[in-house]
């Protein structure tokens, strides 16, 4: 999908979204706080039903209680029961409603005093608000996230049609290096994980909240049906797939928390920032027990990303162009630390990060773990190039 689009899609989200959060979510529970100070005043009501509204594929139900109050000596009409307002299914409950208010009933509406045109016979608090701030929040916060998405991609777009047909090299300077990982106080470089357990619990936790979020308003729906023995079963069908995918989020969330119960793996490579064609030395240690360790690999690997623009569409391809397995073992002993001597050829890329390319370079950590989530790390180095030799 080009950028464009998907900030349209984004926006199919957001605005929607923002709508739901608004008058559903926001304003009626500032209108149910305001409304806790407004004066009493006597009321009749007088008529009372429940009003059906049928559509093409379903239908919803809404109270209309009208009556009648006095304010300082005039007469009003209102209409509002709650601060919801609207049709949604279940007769049920608003039925339950028109009972408890039927035509002749006297009671006591709640007045706006600084605008006495405006009155609601139950001005409590319902859940229901939450749940719609909450539902149309997913929908803002996906349109907002896509709509982000898609600026990202045309600025990066913009920046390679400037580019123009010139090459990496040409157009940009040859020292668009990352900047250098930190150096311990021996001079040695202290990676960190290219992505930390915890992310990855909050990652997945923020995806099962999202899409299970989504699909419980309309289960709850499915629900009520059932309920009320009108079983929607082609809602229900409908829902199954996603019903499982949610499922399936919530196990990788479960999945990431085990993980991060993992023991910690504590890399160094030195002396100093390593260049092309020299050796150099990496150290492992792990923090925490390593005795449920089946087996250990430690995988060096150099990889090329591209952005490119092809049309209105923007694409980025990945390349493994150097792959070595520079350790593998199974003896949890020797597994807990240990060291390397690692030596990349002269002509090995250096480290590179542009706004359309990238060399990068990691060591790949991983530990075989019976009935336990493996171990996976990836730990990324900077790479120098080869240091100038004058004559």
């Amino acid at each position: 999908m080009s950028p464009k689009w998907l900030v349209v899609f984004g926006l199919v989200f957001l605005l929607p979204g923002l709508g739901i959060s608004w008058f559903l979510g926001i304003n009626p529970m500032l209108k149910t706080q305001a409304a806790q100070d407004w004066a009493r005043a006597p009321a009749e009501v007088t008529s009372s039903r429940v009003r059906t509204h049928r559509g093409s594929d379903s239908t919803t139900y809404s109270i209309e209680i009208q009556y009648r109050y006095e304010w300082e000596g005039r007469t009003y009409d209102g209409d509002r029961y709650d601060f919801v307002g609207g049709s949604s299914s279940g007769r049920a409950s608003k039925e339950r409603v028109v009972r408890e208010y039927p035509e002749g009933r006297t009671f006591e509406a709640y007045v706006n005093p600084n605008n006495p045109s405006e009155s609601v016979i139950d001005p409590s608090f319902r859940w229901f608000y939450l749940g719609m701030l909450a539902f149309g929040g997913v929908f803002f916060l996906v349109g907002a996230g896509t709509c982000v998405g898609g600026v990202v991609q045309m600025r990066k777009a913009s920046m390679a049609t400037s580019v123009g047909g010139q090459s990496a090299e040409t157009a940009y300077p040859s020292n668009t290096i990352p900047q250098a990982d930190p150096v311990d106080g021996r001079g040695n470089v202290v990676l960190k994980p290219k992505v930390s357990p915890w992310a990855m619990v909050g990652g997945a936790l923020f995806g099962a909240l999202l899409w299970n979020g989504i699909v419980s308003v309309f289960v709850y729906q499915a629900w009520k049906s059932w309920q009320e023995g009108r079983t929607e079963w082609f809602l229900v069908l409908f829902l199954v797939p996603f019903v499982l995918i949610g499922a399936g989020i919530i196990l990788a969330f479960f999945y990431a928390v085990l993980a991060a119960f993992n023991p910690r793996v504590l890399v160094l490579i030195g002396p100093g920032t390593p260049c092309a064609g020299q050796t150099f030395s990496m150290d492992w240690e792990f923090l925490g027990s390593t005795s449920r360790l089946q087996n250990f690999t430690v995988t060096l690997v150099g990889e090329e990303t591209a952005t490119y623009r092809q049309g209105t569409s923007t694409y980025t391809d990945k390349n493994i162009f150097h792959e070595e397995v520079l350790v593998s073992m199974d003896d949890p002993r020797a597994i807990s630390s240990g060291t390397l001597q690692v030596t990349l050829p002269f002509e090995a890329i250096h480290s590179l990060k542009t706004p359309n390319n990238a060399i990068t370079w990691q060591f790949k950590i991983h530990g075989k773990i019976n009935f336990w989530p493996d171990l996976k790390s990836d730990y990324p180095f900077v790479l120098h190039p080869q240091p100038a030799r004058f004559s």
